[in-house]
């Protein structure tokens, strides 16, 4: 007597699994959904692994990646901000030195008047 391997109950007298084709397809099925649902176990088993591996060492690499590029970006917005007001700083300046120039020149033109004039009036 056989048993099925599927719900191992007794299916009746047969020498062999010659004798029974039914039995020997149920077994063989029998058989292969063992070995896939063993290799479907170890899919999960490696698929656990990784997710595990994911969140405990990836996924901590990737939020520190992040903050570090965060904390580049604030620090670039703040050396960006320095520039743009080091770059006006520098532009008034430009144009101080500018009307200091004007002025200057202005004053000497005046004067080079008033030392004509009072040159020629003194003598």
């Amino acid at each position: 007597m056989f048993k099925t391997g599927i719900d191992q109950s007794v299916v009746g007298t047969c020498a062999s699994y010659a004798d029974c084709p039914d039995i020997a397809l149920s077994h063989k099925l029998y058989k292969q959904i063992t070995n896939d649902k063993f290799l479907l176990d170890k899919f999960y088993e490696k698929l656990t692994d990784l997710k595990t591996q994911h969140e405990l060492q990836i996924l901590p690499e990737i939020q520190k990646a992040s903050q570090t590029v965060n904390e580049i970006n604030d620090e670039t917005m703040r050396i960006i901000e320095i520039a743009d007001i080091s770059h006006r700083s520098g532009s008034k300046l430009v144009e101080d030195i500018n009307e200091l120039l004007r002025r200057m020149k202005k004053l000497k033109e005046q004067l080079s008047k008033s030392v004509t004039v009072n040159f020629f009036c003194c003598f």
